[in-house]
């Protein structure tokens, strides 16, 4: 689903309306940063800054770490050293932009024309095959 060998850290998380946000921040190699942005977050079993992450999702019933998911899946958090982790959330989406240090791109911003979006796990049609219309 998405893989990039940056730096990803947790940056911002906002229980009121179940979002989170990893950002690869902006560096010599590219103008740009990469959002990570999670919507109706559940529940999740993370650490807070990543190596290298590869994105995929997983039946619920082949994580034990999380319980009771409120989805058919988890979204699987892997680093360059193999540690695994999971996010219970509805959906995911990959966004690039120049915000500065510190901001966020939750909430209003999420959808804003400075925030590019490049990919959306709903959209997904192997994600959509393997998940939503196999029930």
């Amino acid at each position: 689903m998405f893989s990039d060998p940056g730096k990803f850290e947790l940056i911002d998380f906002q229980m009121s309306h179940y979002e989170l946000l990893l950002r690869s921040y902006a560096h010599g190699k590219r103008d740009y940063n990469i959002d990570i942005l999670f919507k109706g977050v559940y529940s999740l079993n993370m650490i807070t800054s990543y190596k290298g992450l590869t994105i995929s999702a997983i039946p619920k019933e082949d994580n034990y770490l999380i319980l009771n998911s409120s989805e058919k899946y988890i979204f699987k958090l892997t680093n360059l050293e193999g540690i695994s982790t999971y996010i219970d959330a509805a959906a995911f989406g990959v966004f690039h932009n120049k915000q500065q240090f510190g901001e966020t791109s939750l909430g209003d911003f999420m959808w804003s024309e400075y925030n590019k979006q490049q990919y959306w796990s709903a959209n997904d049609e192997r994600f959509i095959d393997a998940f939503i219309r196999k029930s």
